[in-house]
């Protein structure tokens, strides 16, 4: 197993839908995915396509955990097999590893080619790792570019295509960078922030020169008043998207921040 440089997923590096999803294209059956406590919907897609390779898909109960969002979405998306207590998973898979024939059927190689390539000797060693194509073949969905969004991608600007698995609706560029509908929201979010905060520093920087400028002027001229004026109106036009900005954060929720990384419970 190795870990390639591909783009972001659901705004990580690594993510987990690329961990299920590669895994489930190779090992088919044999994989088991389970979601943990977590924010937003990374996992959701990846835990589908192991269900729909004939994996198994276990979810935390969303019930007992500190943040519900992550095994709740997959607990809707994927329709997973087992939902379970923390306690109770770590027997529910050894009970599944050990018992004959589910789901660990002992690889053959005929069904070694889950996917119809098999990927051994392009990644044996270190030299393949770099490679694009490399990269394409084990991050990019088989499924399509699905249609064109109206959306941008927040990382290259590109086109998002949509891709919908039933329930489930993502989104996708050309390079690969991939969001689930959460994912999106909130990356659209922080854009719209820094692009607000980026009209704060303009207006600010507009207001200085113009003030800059009437105070070499002097006087009491009227050039140099409506250069105070219209700095004075970018000023307070700067003020007000700052409140903008406080105010938004202000409504956020607290279970709606994001925990420290260590806090973050994701397996496989």
């Amino acid at each position: 197993m190795r870990v390639l440089r591909g783009p972001r997923e659901n705004r990580h590096r690594p993510a987990i839908d690329p961990l299920f999803r590669t895994a489930a294209r190779e090992y088919g059956p044999r994989v088991i995915g389970v979601v943990l406590s977590g924010l937003q919907d990374d996992g959701s897609a990846g835990l589908y396509a192991v269900k729909r390779r004939g994996g198994v898909a276990i979810v935390q109960d969303p019930k007992e955990t500190p943040w519900s969002e992550m095994p709740g979405k997959a607990l809707t998306y994927a329709s997973p097999h087992y939902v379970l207590q923390a306690r109770d998973i770590a027997a529910n898979l050894i009970q599944l590893v050990t018992a004959s024939e589910s789901p660990m059927v002992k690889k053959t190689s005929k069904n070694r080619k889950s996917n119809g390539k098999n990927h051994k000797n392009k990644l044996s060693g270190t030299g393949g790792l770099e490679k694009p194509t490399v990269n394409m073949e084990t991050t990019s969905p088989e499924e399509g570019e699905g249609t064109p969004s109206v959306f941008a991608c927040p990382e290259c600007l590109g086109v998002l295509w949509e891709l919908k698995d039933e329930k489930m609706v993502r989104f996708r560029c050309r390079v690969g960078h991939s969001f689930g509908t959460d994912s999106l929201a909130v990356e659209l979010s922080i854009a719209s922030e820094s692009a607000l905060w980026a009209a704060v520093r303009a207006l600010e920087e507009k207001a200085a020169m113009q003030r800059h400028v009437a105070d070499g002027i002097g006087g009491k001229s009227s050039v140099s008043g409506r250069l105070l004026d219209q700095s004075a109106a970018d000023a307070a036009n700067a003020l007000l998207i700052r409140d903008m900005i406080f105010r938004r954060d202000a409504k956020l929720e607290p279970e709606e921040v994001e925990p420290e990384p260590e806090q973050r419970r994701k397996t496989a």
